[in-house]
């Protein structure tokens, strides 16, 4: 018997190129929910339905008066609708890292860079990202968000 035997994977994850809002939502509609895109936002809605592993999600604004304005995120993953429980601060053109609270069902956010799946692996057989900025936003604002994620490969 060979000292190292080398087994097939049952399965590995594929990492997608960014999905994101592209060069920005220019200006958002206060409270308004804007899909997260795939190809760095020049594709289609981000609305996988397949198995995934998320990397990370990230949203910041900006906006030429540098006010901070309250922003938010919501992720849909298996049907399950997480939000964060708190508005992010939004400073301006600041990135705020979202992550799941490991004690509800709930996301979030920090300035720090931050893995999802720091406390709870977020995998799932569906994905879909929506944000919006809660504050009310100013003519010359923008808003943008991102989200890496691998999609299940079978070996």
């Amino acid at each position: 018997m060979p000292r190292y035997t080398t087994y097939p994977d049952a399965e590995c994850y594929e990492k997608q190129a960014i999905a994101s809002l592209g060069a920005g939502v220019a200006p958002p509609v206060q409270n308004t929910w804007y899909p997260i895109k795939l190809l760095d936002g020049l594709g289609a809605d981000l609305d996988i339905k397949a198995p995934i592993r998320v990397i990370y999600f990230s949203m910041k604004h900006d906006n030429t008066d540098s006010s901070a304005l309250t922003i938010n995120m919501r992720v849909t993953i298996d049907g399950n609708v997480y939000t964060a429980v708190a508005d992010a601060a939004g400073a301006d053109n600041t990135v705020y890292y979202f992550y799941v609270d490991p004690t509800a069902d709930a996301l979030l956010s920090t300035t720090t860079v931050f893995n999802t799946a720091y406390y709870e692996a977020l995998v799932g057989n569906s994905l879909k990202v929506e944000v919006r900025m809660t504050g009310v936003p100013g003519t010359a604002e923008k808003l943008y968000g991102w989200c890496q994620f691998e999609i299940m490969r079978r070996g």
